[in-house]
């Protein structure tokens, strides 16, 4: 079941994922535009506390949302109640809604032990690493989503004059307990 309809600018689709979760997508690319109206559909959500609200689950330019269908009133299935219900807290939302945003100054340890890409990612990019520190530092970020493994962020907004490919093999470096 693949329901679309219009929101600002751009079509949304509202796809049955499961029995009881729907996924909302606003696109495919990852775009800040987009992940604001992922957040402010998230913060709609949560402060509405619908009884059928299991839990909010955000992506890049998408929103997963969990439902209990024995929560919903029966009058038609669970899932296009719930889809209906989504389509009017969308069309509800507000652009100035996205708007509210809190920032994060994270302290940075470059090079050494804390930072041994630092020369890698300079060298890739012809630049000195006194000038990688600069551009890296100087950005700011944002945090699309928590990502797969506990409280690991994925970001957005690195400066591609930094961008290096990934490493062909992995390096697992940790410190045996003493």
């Amino acid at each position: 079941m693949v329901q679309l309809i219009q929101d600002f600018d751009k079509e949304v689709k509202i796809v049955k994922a499961s029995e009881s979760a729907v996924t909302v997508y606003f696109g495919v690319e990852i775009r800040i535009d987009l992940h604001q109206k992922v957040k402010a559909l998230m913060t709609y959500l949560e402060n509405k506390q619908f009884p059928w609200l299991v839990e909010v689950i955000p992506a890049f330019s998408s929103v997963t949302i969990l439902y209990n269908p024995f929560q919903t009133p029966g009058t038609c299935s669970p899932s296009d109640y719930v889809c209906q219900k989504l389509k009017d807290c969308i069309m509800a939302l507000k652009k100035e809604d996205n708007q509210k945003v809190r920032t994060v100054t994270i302290p940075v340890c470059y090079g050494g032990s804390f930072g041994p890409d630092l020369s890698i990612v300079a060298k890739h990019n012809q630049l000195s690493p006194e000038e990688v520190i600069d551009i890296h530092s100087s950005g700011e970020y944002l945090v699309y989503m928590v990502g797969f493994a506990p409280g690991f962020p994925y970001l957005g907004g690195m400066s591609n004059r930094i961008a290096t490919p990934r490493k062909e093999q992995l390096e697992w470096k940790y410190q045996k307990d003493q």
